[in-house]
Parts: C-alpha cells; structure tokens; sequence
C-alpha cells in the first residue's frame, strides 16, 4: 500500500515539476524532484519497489522533457541501485539531514552528468553557465529534498497493518 501511495506521489511531483515549478525558478534552475523520490525510493522501500519506482520515475521525467530519450529511465534506476547498496552499509535513521545529503550528493553526480551528456549531443553551454546551473541545482535540489521529507515522513515510515486475527472478547 505504501509502494502504491508513493507511485502516486511520483505522478503528482512529476507534474508539479513540468507545470508548477517554472514559477519558482532560482537563477532559471528548478529542483529536480523526481530525483528526490528516487533518492527516497532507494532508502525507504524494498529493491523491487524502488527499482520500479525509479523507473517509472525516469520514464515519466524522458516522457515530459526534451533531453535524449531513455536517459532517465537508465539514469534514475542505477542512482536507485547505489543509493541501496550504500544505505545497507550505513546505519539510517528518520534523519533528515542524512536524507538531504544523500539526495545532493546524487544530485551533484546526476546534474553534471546529464548537462555533460547534453553537449556531447552536439548542444554547446557555456563553461561559467554550466558551473552555475550545476552548483545551485544541486543545492536547490538538496533543500527540496529536505522538504519533501518532512512532509513525507508519515507515508516514508507508515507501518504495514499486522495481519493478526481480531479476538473474541468473551463475557468476562
């Protein structure tokens, strides 16, 4: 059910990110919100569902922009698959600053990368330009990703309802 109401929540932020966040724009770079629910799908779900998250989260980011296509739907599952293996190796708590750094550190591998693969496409950025639209999207990404948890933090660690059998209460 929590795999379900996430999926969800991937659909809605994929929309906020195409619609509303051009309104929010920091020196014309927006956060990259989809990549916060793949950092929160790898260390908040089992692999399978975060795998599939991921995907669909990449799919419906090569779906709704104009870069290479498929680029997210094999970026996104591999970011997925390291932020797991990674946090099997750390202890997490509900921390939130853990959760941020995670996030800005995939981002500030991710952002690079997809402007690289950008200009190897035969697109030219400025070299000044490309440090300044890395460098804020990275950290804007990572306050985000804060956000988001905290409003999250009740569906991330949402217990699963026990499959006991209810009791009888007798007269007694």
């Amino acid at each position: 059910m929590k795999t379900f109401y996430f999926f969800l929540f991937v659909i809605l932020i994929c929309i906020v990110q195409v619609t509303a966040l051009d309104n929010v724009r920091i020196f014309n770079v927006k956060p990259d919100l989809l990549l916060v629910a793949v950092v929160m799908a790898g260390l908040y779900f089992e692999w399978k569902s975060a795998l599939f998250l991921s995907i669909t989260a990449g799919f419906l980011k090569d779906a709704c922009g104009t870069n290479i296509t498929s680029l997210y739907t094999f970026l996104f599952p591999l970011w997925c698959y390291l932020v797991i293996r990674i946090s099997r190796k750390i202890s997490i708590e509900e921390n939130n600053l853990f959760f941020s750094i995670s996030a800005g550190i995939v981002a500030l591998i991710n952002i690079p990368l997809e402007k690289i693969i950008y200009m190897g496409s035969g697109n030219s950025i400025p070299f000044g330009l490309f440090l300044r639209i890395s460098v804020i999207e990275v950290l804007y990404t990572a306050l985000s990703a804060s956000f988001l948890f905290i409003v999250l933090k009740p569906l991330l660690f949402m217990k699963a309802p026990s499959k006991e059998e209810p009791r009888e209460e007798g007269l007694l």
